[in-house]
């Protein structure tokens, strides 16, 4: 299929940006948004630009979208004289309904008004309003009909939480393609109003490519714009550490033929044809002096050579190199510790001889992305997308027990093709090197050997390592500890719960990777220096031995880099498989990405590849799959072997991982929640639903279990708060037909006063050892009346306790920097969650971590 455009009159650009708001001062969501009017001009000159431009300057309308009638009727304009390509993009603030799921767009005129089903009256809806103008095929009136002009749509939404519009989306079989600034229930940065919204500079910078010889096409640009933003957090996400900021789009069949920017042409020889009719002169003349032959045979001799050269110089043009077509995008999904290097890997792969056609063309791009590696298992095996980015082609998690969790009775989409380990990991324990080690301690022990030893030598030593349930090393060396696996030695439960209890006093909330784990060591000297640490050999390496050419991360400290390994010989050892991810109704391009994967899973196994891991700090894969001793080129020496036989994580069942997050949860024995259902009459309008307050309370029950004790106080007056259910043990369905007759009251609410009593409550001893949250369920109207000293004296007191508050914003920029909400959440080493993230997630998340209910 041959690449449509650059584009003719048929084709227009249609541009809806929202600077300024009527109503700014009566609505804190609508503050103007300068950098809109950068936007639309930047953009517009990209697309019309003399040299890469596809668009004719009297194709591209930009719309200041004033009211939504101004927005719709330029829409529909737009889909009805559009005979080729038609790209619409927005940039301005969006919304979302009360229950976090339809997208509204807003014009210069909207107002947060909402029906009594929680949708904006006077803003556009992207399900309701726009869905149906893109889908509907009409007829050259205009009238709903056969046949809709336009061939192909593309849409570009810069806005906050964009990536709903893909929820749903159902083209109807047309060719629409929709690029979104950011994923679901996110809130992205507007910029400082100087320059484009960070989206659209990024858009305009792909478009403008001087040094791209290839077209842009929708396909490539949504690869791009993905990769761009890696590393780069979302605002105002409900965490104190932000959101892993992630664009995201959903492309029609056609999306890699679709020109959006034409390539910087290079200096080129004479045209194909051109090339074509002098090697025919050529020909002929040869032809005349060397063919002895009748005359009329001469002509038809030279006029079948003249055939035959001109057909060889349009399939393939000599001395010249042909059009690339857009590579086919795969997506790689990773274990968080293994990123870094899964991406000097595909690095080393995109421009390989393997990943190049016969022309020289890249055959495929590939994307590195991360998560969770709970949510990743989830996501593969039930389709639950909450912290996943995208669905992947590749996954290598960091162990083969992790691939078992996801491939065991799943009932989503994904279908799991393990196809060998990549590389290899041992877990350590990194002793740093001021410690005092013995001869004896320096050999190969149990873990609860080693760690009772050292103990026993440093006193005041305490022992390190990440979530379990974001990263596959933690989760091993927690199996471990636990005696989940016949190979291991348990640890005596008193023990264990020292250890826990040591590593939540250290470090909350504990951090989501080993790399992340090292950095927090070295931003606090005291600790860095008696801290022994459970963490791969690879981020070992990372810290001590690579330079910093090499990886060695910024964080990097003398003292992080001095460590002795310690090698138990009972933690299984990290595998990475490559694991083939298909999906069940994406048969789109089959053959060619089962050839790409192919390709790539050659590519790690190769010899290239595995010099790659090593020089990082890897194991190589050996004979049989079994990992090999290090070699040239790996930093490791040679002497630090590991204890034989090895035990590896293909020898550890998902369900020993699954018993071992379940304990993970009960270490440090039942916990202790206190909910705060603000029930003023505010909150009427977010009570009852899907995604509303009680709502939300009643599902983050699933985390408790029956050994935790929690309460629910109604805050609804200034007296003291009443009970919903009484603080203690509970039979789960029992404290949730309690929250169903609960009723808001004509009362404001004494946020801070229930505040106070929370935190007195769950302080007192002898409790103070036991995990303990609060949580506050609110829409913000009475907390934001807490100023002057009542503020400073109720964050004074949220700081002094180190009780951590999670506050459940139940309004529009809920968690807004500076806000109370968010500075109570800050201030406790809690959490603020609002419409930027999966709330109902975040919370069983944030409840799971105090509580014993079902892991995941």
């Amino acid at each position: 299929m041959r690449r449509y455009g650059p584009h003719g009159p048929g084709s227009r650009a249609v541009l809806f940006g929202v600077s300024e708001y009527e109503n700014e001062h009566r609505c804190r969501s609508l503050a103007a948004l300068p950098g809109v009017k950068h936007n639309l001009a930047e953009l517009r000159e990209a697309l019309t630009d003399e040299r890469t431009g596809v668009f004719r300057k009297d194709r591209v309308e930009t719309v200041p979208a004033t009211s939504c009638d101004t927005f719709l009727r330029a829409l529909r304009r737009a889909t009805e004289k559009t005979t080729g390509l038609l790209l619409v993009y927005y940039s301005g603030h969006a919304w979302l309904s009360t229950d976090g799921h339809e997208l509204f767009l807003t014009a210069g005129n909207s107002d947060a008004g909402t029906d009594p089903g929680g949708r904006y009256l006077n803003a556009v809806s992207w399900q309701r309003d726009v869905c149906p103008l893109l889908r509907t095929r009409r007829t050259w009136t205009g009238l709903p009909g056969r046949r809709r002009r336009a061939k192909h749509i593309v849409v570009v939404l810069d806005c906050c939480y964009a990536g709903n519009a893909l929820s749903g989306f159902d083209p109807g079989g047309a060719s629409v393609s929709v690029l979104t600034a950011v994923q679901s229930r996110r809130m992205i940065p507007s910029g400082s109003g100087d320059e484009c919204t960070p989206y659209t500079r990024k858009l305009v910078e792909l478009l403008r490519n001087r040094d791209r010889d290839e077209p842009v096409t929708v396909a490539w640009l949504a690869g791009a714009l993905f990769a761009a933003f890696q590393g780069v957090t979302t605002f105002s996400s409900g965490t104190t550490v932000g959101d892993r900021w992630c664009p995201q789009s959903r492309l029609s069949r056609d999306a890699h033929h679709v020109v959006l920017a034409r390539g910087e042409e290079p200096q080129r020889g004479p045209s194909l044809r051109e090339r074509a009719k002098e090697r025919a002169r050529v020909l002929a003349r040869w032809c005349g002096r060397n063919v002895r032959r009748p005359a009329a045979v001469v002509p038809a001799a030279v006029a079948l050579a003249l055939a035959a050269v001109a057909l060889v110089g349009f399939l393939r043009p000599l001395g010249g190199s042909a059009d690339c077509p857009s590579p086919l995008e795969l997506r790689l999904l990773a274990d968080a510790d293994a990123r870094p290097a899964v991406q000097k890997v595909v690095d080393g792969f995109l421009d390989s001889g393997g990943n190049k056609d016969d022309d020289g063309c890249r055959s495929s791009g590939v994307t590195v992305y991360e998560a969770k590696s709970t949510d990743a298992v989830e996501f593969l095996r039930d389709g639950s997308t909450g912290g996943v980015a995208a669905q992947p082609d590749i996954w290598i998690p960091g162990a083969t027990s992790t691939y078992r969790r996801a491939a065991a009775g799943g009932t989503g989409e994904a279908a799991l093709e393990l196809l060998g380990p990549v590389a290899y990991s041992p877990v350590v324990v990194a002793v740093p090197d001021v410690l005092s080690l013995s001869q004896a301690q320096r050999n190969a022990h149990p873990l609860a050997h080693i760690l009772e030893s050292l103990r026993k030598s440093n006193p005041h030593q305490t022992v390190l390592r990440a979530d379990p349930e974001h990263t596959d090393a933690a989760q091993l060396a927690t199996v471990t500890l636990y005696g989940e696996h016949p190979s291991t030695k348990p640890i005596a439960d008193d023990e264990l719960f020292d250890y826990e209890q040591d590593m939540a006093a250290e470090l909350s909330p504990v951090p989501e990777t080993s790399h992340a784990l090292m950095c927090r060591l070295a931003s606090d000297a005291g600790l860095e220096s008696r801290a022994q640490v459970l963490i791969p050999e690879h981020v070992m390496v990372r810290f001590g031995l690579l330079s910093d050419d090499l990886g060695r991360p910024g964080c990097a400290t003398a003292t992080l880099g001095s460590h002795t390994a310690l090698y138990p010989t009972d933690v299984p050892m990290l595998d990475h498989p490559f694991v083939h991810v298909t999906w069940r109704k994406a048969d789109r391009d089959t053959g060619r990405r089962e050839a790409a994967v192919r390709r790539l899973h050659e590519w790690f196994t190769g010899d290239r590849a595995q010099r790659i891991l090593i020089a990082d700090g890897y194991r190589g894969v050996g004979e049989d799959n079994r990992p090999a001793a290090p070699r040239g080129g790996s930093p490791v020496a040679e002497s630090q072997t590991v204890p034989k036989p090895v035990l590896s994580a293909q020898e550890v069942t998902g369900e020993a991982v699954t018993r071992t997050l379940g304990q993970y949860r009960e270490a440090l024995g039942s916990g202790r929640v206190l909910y705060l259902l603000d029930s003023s009459s505010s909150m009427a309008g977010v009570w009852e639903g899907r995604g509303m307050a009680k709502h939300l309370l009643s599902q983050s029950l699933e985390s408790l279990g029956r050994r935790d004790e929690y309460g629910i106080w109604s805050v609804a007056s200034a007296a003291r708060t009443r009970d919903i259910a009484a603080f203690g043990r509970h039979d789960r369905e029992a404290a949730r037909d309690a929250l169903a007759k609960a009723r808001t009251l004509e009362r404001d609410a004494d946020i801070g006063r229930a505040l106070d009593d929370a935190l007195e409550l769950l302080a007192a001893p002898p409790e103070g050892d036991r995990p303990r949250l609060v949580v506050l369920i609110t829409d913000g109207e009475d907390s934001a009346d807490i100023t002057g000293d009542e503020r400073a004296a109720l964050l004074e007191r949220v700081g002094r306790e180190r009780i951590p508050v999670v506050v459940v914003a139940l309004q529009i920029s809920g968690c807004a920097d500076g806000g109370i909400n968010r500075r109570i959440a800050d201030r406790s080493r809690g959490r603020c969650l609002d419409f930027s993230g999966d709330r109902l997630r975040e919370l069983r998340d944030e409840v799971a971590r105090v509580g014993t209910g079902d892991a995941r």
